[in-house]
């Protein structure tokens, strides 16, 4: 985030500055390390651009949500009227061409130390259970790189989304910001970054934290579900078969079980 001391002095867009931590946070937590180049002027570098790789996952997220007739009207489905099944298409041929190169590097190094290889990260760990004798279901190549989509995509727009909420919660309601300020200056001091053992101890950060998810989701529906049986569900009959959307922002603002469900509250501080 050292970018933002930068733009001291202007107007920045946070989203944009958070939209690229969390892309770089992720891609190094996933894939061990940065598969993008930051400059847009690198010629020689034959990784696909941050802002490319911005502008994929944002395509992702849209063509994901987008409402398609030929998925409503099957028989007009092959005119592709709103041409979004060719942007699919363009869309998966450049995930592709990503997840290869990423898969291929960690392939030719791990040839490379094959006698004393250890695992360091997501895809070491997904290429070791592709090439398991032993794995009752046997992983494909498109299996492979779909389990590495999941936390590209999935991981990136929602954290940048959910931060870009609490800093907006926060900076309408100047004392909460002051109480996290003084936990984090009290725990973690100014002389290094908060580390993932910290958490524990920052019960005031995660309240924030949990208080802005609940607030504003990141997702309003959770993924469909699939029920794969006859069940009852609070009273009412769920047949087998059944397509399941759970609505996360009603559950999270019923006022039956939350005390002030539209504000941002200070819960049990």
């Amino acid at each position: 985030m050292s970018r933002l001391y930068a733009h001291s002095g202007k107007d920045i867009v946070i989203r944009e500055e958070l939209t690229r931590f969390t892309l770089t946070n992720v891609s190094r937590m996933a894939l061990g390390e940065k598969y993008f180049s930051e400059s847009g002027t690198d010629r020689s570098s034959s990784r696909v651009k941050l802002e490319e790789l911005k502008e994929m996952v944002d395509e992702w997220f849209l063509l994901g949500g987008v409402f398609n007739i030929g998925d409503w009207i099957p028989w007009l489905g092959f005119l592709d009227l709103q041409g979004y099944v060719k942007r699919m298409k363009a869309l998966h041929k450049k995930f592709d061409r990503f997840h290869h190169d990423v898969i291929a590097d960690h392939k030719a190094k791990r040839e490379a130390d094959k006698d004393n290889f250890v695992a360091k990260d997501m895809v070491d760990v997904v290429l070791q259970l592709a090439d398991d004798p032993h794995l009752e279901v046997k992983l494909s190549s498109d299996g492979v790189k779909g389990l590495l989509q999941d936390p590209i995509a999935g991981g990136t727009d929602t954290s940048a989304m959910t931060v870009e909420w609490a800093i907006s919660e926060l900076l309408k309601q100047p004392q909460l910001l002051r109480k996290a300020t003084e936990e984090l200056d009290r725990v973690i001091g100014r002389d290094r970054w908060v580390e993932e053992d910290d958490i524990p101890n920052l019960p005031y950060i995660g309240a924030i934290a949990k208080e802005t998810m609940r607030v504003h989701p990141a997702s309003t529906l959770l993924a469909p579900h699939f029920s794969i049986e006859d069940c009852k569900v609070a009273g009412y009959d769920i047949p087998k078969g059944t397509t399941v959307l759970v609505n996360t922002w009603s559950i999270g603002r019923d006022p039956r079980y939350w005390e002030e469900p539209k504000s941002f509250y200070q819960r049990g501080f």
